[in-house]
């Protein structure tokens, strides 16, 4: 699995599918907004029959490039890594090879942590077991978009410094000692 970055308007994203979050009282995130606005208000009139368990798909009608928009719920930072793996199963499922997923977060260090847990939950769903998606998700190519400016940076900064560097055994050890 391929991880990239993306800072930007939603509308010029190259991707197949795209994970917008709702927050607990139902309300749309930056991102999630974005699209509804682009899509004539279709996701904010939807949100309050989204179940928490269960993620949305919608089509997006050309409305947009990115053909599918998935709305879910954020839930809390334990739940990420298994929302994580649920999705990555449901893009196996929908043969989406190219994802993004827009983390909510106010400040680039907690979207640090969340998107590190994201990892760590796609990590065993990629897996390294011989199975029939095990090609289709090592050929997966995740981009998590950020906030312009401060989310940015702050990611800028840290992948210089070295500290936002995943490698392959690490997130492996970390999910096998969950």
């Amino acid at each position: 699995m391929r991880v990239y970055l993306y800072a930007g308007e939603i509308a010029q994203l190259p991707a197949e599918a795209l994970v917008v979050t709702l927050a607990a009282d139902r309300h749309l995130d930056d991102a999630a907004r974005e699209v509804d606005r682009h899509c004539g208000g279709r996701l904010s009139h939807i949100s309050h029959r989204v179940p928490h368990d269960v993620p949305l798909l919608l089509l997006t009608q050309g409305r947009i490039p990115i053909p599918r928009v998935v709305l879910v719920h954020a839930g809390d930072d334990a739940e990420i890594d298994t929302l994580a793996q649920r999705l990555c199963a449901m893009m196996v499922g929908l043969r989406v090879s190219d994802w993004a997923v827009a983390l909510p977060a106010p400040d680039g260090a907690l979207f640090a942590r969340r998107m590190a847990a994201f990892l760590r939950g796609v990590a065993p769903a990629v897996g390294t077991n011989a199975d029939r998606n095990t090609a289709q998700r090592a050929g997966m190519m995740l981009t998590f978009v950020l906030r312009e400016g401060s989310h940015a940076r702050f990611l800028a900064e840290q992948i210089k410094g070295g500290a936002l560097l995943w490698r392959a055994p690490i997130l492996e050890k970390e999910s096998a000692s969950r």
